[in-house]
This record gives structure tokens, C-alpha cells and sequence, in this order.
């Protein structure tokens, strides 16, 4: 996976406050900041279950540019949900307004060249979500979000294995409080592929 680079990930859990982001003062993973306590409960990681054979993520070995953004974003889904189901954890099941935010993230990255959580135009994730729509379900808010660039525009397998290789980033694909997840990928011309997966509770 050399060249992969992951970006710190992001994550915060708030009140849910439904039309506005909170400020980021519960923030559990924040960019270039250290970690604060996000702890995983010892149960989370693995059962006791008997192993059950993979399922097939298609399109998971497919370099963007050369697949469709729909085949790449279903197979990164498919491998993040694989890597929970893993550990004893429920599926994410795919939003359309995460993804939303997720793809206009992803795509202004590529065409900016730049790599960071905040948008040129200062709007941190939660801003984002919440701007493209996404509500919590639950009353505390935990929102979280993944992101990345792969030169040589890299395969979903080998920036979700990238993603897992990092504890940071591993944290929040096996976050319990997620339940939701939208993915972006923007390739460029002649250049990186930009990941983003966001994730809500």
C-alpha cells in the first residue's frame, strides 16, 4: 500500500442538533489535532460466531477512471461493511445525501488539488452533511468521515486495506454508533484519485 495517503480522519458526536452542526467542541477524532477518547468496546471487535465465507464486492479491484463511479463507491461500501461484519458489527447502509457530500467533497478536491476535512470554503464534514441534507436518527449526533489520495488512482481494496492498516481511520469504519455511510471517488487526469467516505449515526 505504499503511496497510499490516508488524511487524518474526522469524527464528532453531538447533540443532535437536526438544521444545525453544533461547534466542534465533542469532537472524538479531529484533523491534526491529537485523538481524544474514542473507545471501542472489547465485544465490538469480534465474536464468537463461526466465520461465514466473504461475500464478492465487485468492481473492488477496479482503478477509478476505468470503472464507474457507481461500480467503485458500491464496491468501497461493500468492503467497509465486510470489514464490520467481521467484528460482529451491523452494516452501514448507503445514504444518498452522504453521498452527495461525499462525491461534491471528493470532486473538489480533485479539481483544487488540495487534501483536507475543511472545504476551500472553511465548511468542516458536519457542515457538509448537514448542508446536503443528512439527519441523525438518534439524539446524540455522531458524525465521521475518511479520506484520502491514491496515486495511481488505487483500487477500493487497496484504500479501504489502507484505511484498516491505520487505527485512526479503522476507528470510524468500525465506529457501533454509525449506521449510515455515503462514498465519493474523483479520479484525475493524469493524477491521484481522491477517496471520501462520511459516516452518520
Amino acid at each position: 500500500m505504499a503511496g497510499l495517503r490516508p488524511a487524518r480522519p474526522w469524527a464528532s458526536s453531538q447533540p443532535n442538533a437536526s438544521a444545525r452542526p453544533a461547534t466542534p467542541a465533542g469532537r472524538l477524532l479531529t484533523l491534526g489535532g491529537p485523538l481524544s477518547a474514542l473507545v471501542l468496546v472489547s465485544g465490538a471487535w469480534a465474536t464468537g460466531a463461526p466465520a461465514r465465507p466473504r461475500p464478492a464486492c465487485p468492481g473492488a479491484s477496479e482503478k477509478p477512471g476505468r470503472a464507474s463511479a457507481r461500480a467503485l463507491t458500491t464496491a468501497t461500501v461493500c468492503l467497509l461493511n465486510r470489514a464490520r461484519r467481521r467484528r460482529g458489527l451491523g452494516p452501514l447502509r448507503v445514504d444518498e445525501r452522504l453521498a452527495r457530500a461525499a462525491t461534491a467533497h471528493a470532486g473538489d478536491m480533485a479539481a483544487h488539488r488540495y487534501l483536507s476535512h475543511s472545504s476551500r470554503g472553511g465548511r468542516d464534514p458536519a457542515q457538509r452533511m448537514l448542508h446536503d441534507g443528512y439527519r441523525c436518527r438518534t439524539r446524540r449526533c455522531s458524525l465521521g468521515e475518511n479520506i484520502a489520495w491514491a496515486p495511481g488512482r488505487a483500487t477500493p481494496r487497496a484504500m479501504v486495506g489502507a484505511w484498516m492498516a491505520s487505527p485512526e481511520h479503522r476507528a470510524n469504519i468500525l465506529y457501533p454508533g454509525f449506521r449510515a455511510v455515503g462514498a465519493g471517488i474523483a479520479p484525475t487526469r493524469r493524477g491521484p484519485a481522491f477517496y471520501v467516505t462520511d459516516f452518520g449515526g
